[in-house]
């Protein structure tokens, strides 16, 4: 079994600050600005807050079929963090850059890494319009 490594960048026109908020502390509300990709995530135990031993349960829409994933962090790295979202220079209608890289482990039940490239642009897009809404 091989890993892929995959990398994405999106341009989004929120607050850097907000986009992160939501990715992280309030991970439990991305189906609330994400309907079309995500259905429902819980972050075991219940609290929230992300950490060492936290279970991230996702339920998501891939390819039009839903999909159930369950995800452990075995590590925080807050040097390293493999999300990130920065403030730019507003250049036109962008405030931020997210760069989001992962593992994927490649076998006969993972969809091609270039897929998942897909979901995750349609999934930040789909995040940053909603919360711009909220922000009118």
């Amino acid at each position: 079994m091989t890993e892929t490594h995959v990398k994405v960048e999106v341009k989004a026109k929120c607050s850097a600050k907000k986009l992160f908020s939501v990715m992280t502390g309030g991970a439990s509300k991305l189906s609330k600005y994400a309907p079309k990709t995500v259905q429902n995530v819980q972050v075991l135990p219940g609290d929230s807050e992300i950490r060492v031993g936290s279970v991230f349960v996702w339920d998501y829409i891939l390819d039009g079929s839903a999909v159930m994933a369950k995800e452990e962090l075995t590590a925080v790295d807050h040097k390293n963090i493999r999300l990130t979202v920065t403030p730019t220079q507003r250049d036109g209608n962008h405030n931020c850059l997210v760069k989001w890289s992962f593992n994927e482990k490649a076998n006969e039940d993972v969809p091609d890494p270039t897929y998942i490239n897909k979901w995750v642009e349609d999934f930040i897009k789909e995040l940053d319009t909603n919360l711009l809404k909220e922000a009118e």
